[in-house]
């Protein structure tokens, strides 16, 4: 890992404090964020690579939260860690685009192990992301003209891969 992957554990209590722990000693840079609307702002104004929403209430609480993170940030990845799990809430947080369901507690190696799952495909999906940039960037060398609606749709996805380079790809377009 050339850079610190970025990771905001939201909830209260020990495990969050113990999970912490375990993905700082995996060279992770781990912050904490209490439940409720601070998170969501904590997530307005930095850039996380992946988000760990832990409680101890039902799971509708977590995917309240996750709907109110996502607006902030749609492509962020989550992982929800509760000991409240019945089939509704695992199909549901399926159905919500979480990453991974830990059922409370869990060891060491599981959380870490999922972490590591679910930050290699969102750098995977990046990198298929800038292989799109790259053929729309080609497209407009041998057309000569852009397509608004895919530059729209290429500027969107630019912001939920938070990827400098493709939105340097992008302005250069422009500028050509």
């Amino acid at each position: 890992m050339s850079e610190k992957n970025r990771i905001l554990i939201i909830g209260n209590g020990e495990m969050c404090r113990t999970n912490s722990e375990i993905l700082q000693a995996e060279g992770y840079e781990v912050e904490a964020a209490q439940t409720g609307p601070g998170a969501a702002e904590q997530v307005r104004q930095t850039h996380y690579d992946l988000v760990i929403i832990t409680t101890s209430a039902s799971n509708t609480d977590a995917i309240k939260l996750l709907k109110t993170i996502r607006e902030v940030d749609p492509g962020i990845k989550a992982i929800v860690s509760s000991p409240c799990a019945t089939t509704k809430d695992l199909v549901e947080a399926v159905e919500k685009g979480v990453f991974a369901y830990i059922p409370k507690p869990t060891s060491e190696n599981r959380i870490a192990t999922v972490v590591e799952k679910a930050l290699s495909e969102a750098e995977q999906e990046a990198e298929i992301f800038r292989g799109v940039v790259r053929v729309y960037r080609h497209f407009v060398a041998v057309i000569g003209e852009q397509d608004e609606t895919l530059e729209t749709w290429l500027r969107k996805r630019a912001v939920k891969y938070k990827d400098k380079s493709i939105k340097m790809i992008l302005v250069a377009d422009k500028e050509d």
